[in-house]
């Protein structure tokens, strides 16, 4: 296991009020990826039934056997010493209340660092299996998933998106062009995150997500599939799709076909969590709680969880970089194969564009990180967490930074947020 070097941290003076709720503006003009500002306070949605589904034979006869979910053996993470302090330095600086870093080198993960309480009130200091919500980190994730569900045939990425959730779906400005899954991870599809969709679940209306579509402000003007503009109700649309074609939540989805087979514990929702104990408190304006975080819920109909997606994967930086780690190494970790090469090379392709960066699914392809090198990275906010990933698929390297109560300015050239961006050059940097 690995030892927390950070014994000199000093908690934040005052715990800011957990209930605030957080306004966002989706994409706009910021990088920095603030995810859906769904309320913690307003009441879960239904409860996922605890009785068995009956059996999709149609879609199941075509899906494959899921994998063995038994964990991996890999090596033990370690830490250099002087990047500890360095790391400590920087998390002081910036005001984090708690903090994880995971390192990648040679396809692997190598490092893991932590720093600060998990909660403060109750004295528990961040560990390396500390589960944090990772905000719009969640989207690479989804897109994992879904790039899964090609494999078995029973999804595409340039199918009708409509098709997949049993309605017709369409821009009321382009009403001829189909909108299509490759659009919703690209950010391309015109559809937007509305004041309609950020509101559905403020006010707790639960709006089915067939009459979100049906509204002319879920959608941008432009033609779908031909410009960029960063949306997290796309994403939640994508997942609701797979939903409706497995007959399953996203949740269960995810464990199938990725969490279960990397052998990690981390989940759409925290009351999903194996050790839920590990669970982090999330500071800062809009904090979150850990009963909060509990007492969310998929919805229990398929095709109807439109809020969780985009933003809601709990996991610790070290399980996240295991993650990162499979995109390294041919969709596989160790010998075993997780994804496909073909799936892999799909998420990575430099698919679109916005201002200085490429757009893949889940991904943005930058050259500000490090000079002259590409980079993939993104970054996640909201209810009180900056975090961000980057990663080199040349170089087989990579770091993962979750925080939680820190300072969430952010870097003019790279779009990401001063505490990640200063973590990730300390362990990465020559």
């Amino acid at each position: 296991m690995c030892i927390n070097l950070f014994k000199r941290a000093r908690p934040a003076a005052a715990i800011l009020c957990a209930a605030m709720l957080i306004c966002i503006t989706g994409c706009g003009g910021t990088r920095n990826h603030t995810d859906d500002r769904s309320d913690p306070a307003a009441p879960a949605a239904t409860a996922r039934s605890e009785a068995p589904r009956e059996t999709q034979s149609a879609v199941e006869s075509q899906t494959a056997e899921p994998q063995s979910t038994e964990a991996l053996t890999e090596p033990t993470p370690t830490q250099d010493p002087a990047a500890a302090v360095t790391l400590d330095g920087i998390f002081k600086r910036y005001g984090a209340v708690g903090a994880q870093v995971a390192v990648i080198r040679d396809g692997r993960v190598s490092e893991v660092y932590s720093y600060g309480y998990a909660n403060r009130n109750e004295g528990m200091r961040v560990t390396e299996d500390t589960k944090y919500r990772c905000a719009s980190l969640s989207k690479l994730v989804a897109d994992m998933v879904f790039m899964r569900l090609t494999e078995t045939g029973v999804m595409e990425e340039t199918g009708d998106i409509g098709d997949y959730l049993g309605y017709r779906v369409r821009s009321p400005y382009h009403p001829d062009t189909p909108i299509t899954p490759r659009m919703l991870m690209t950010h391309t599809s015109s559809v937007i995150d509305s004041e309609t969709f950020l509101d559905s679940r403020l006010n707790g209306s639960y709006k089915p997500l067939k009459t979100l579509l049906s509204y002319e402000s879920s959608y941008a003007h432009a033609t779908p599939g031909s410009s960029y503009r960063y949306s997290n109700f796309g994403v939640a649309v994508l997942a609701a799709a797979c939903e409706k074609v497995m007959n399953a939540d996203f949740g269960t989805l995810t464990k199938q076909y990725l969490t279960g087979p990397l052998g990690i514990d981390a989940a759409y929702t925290a009351s999903a969590l194996e050790d839920s104990s590990l669970l982090g408190t999330l500071y800062g304006s809009g904090g979150y709680s850990v009963s909060q975080q509990m007492a969310l819920s998929f919805c229990d109909e398929p095709g109807q969880t439109h809020h969780l997606a985009q933003g809601n994967f709990t996991v610790s930086a070290k399980d996240y970089a295991k993650i990162i780690c499979v995109l390294l190494c041919g969709g596989k970790s160790g010998e075993k194969q997780i994804i496909s090469q073909k799936s892999v090379d799909a998420i990575l392709e430099n698919r679109a564009r916005d201002r200085d960066r490429g757009i893949g699914y889940g991904v943005e392809i930058i050259d500000t990180l490090f000079a002259g090198e590409n980079w993939y990275v993104h970054t996640g906010s909201n209810f009180g967490m900056y975090s961000a990933y980057a990663f080199s698929p040349e170089k087989r390297c990579g770091a993962v930074v979750l925080t939680s109560g820190a300072d969430g300015s952010s870097d003019y050239k790279t779009e990401i947020y001063n505490v990640c961006l200063d973590a990730i050059r300390a362990v990465l940097g020559e």
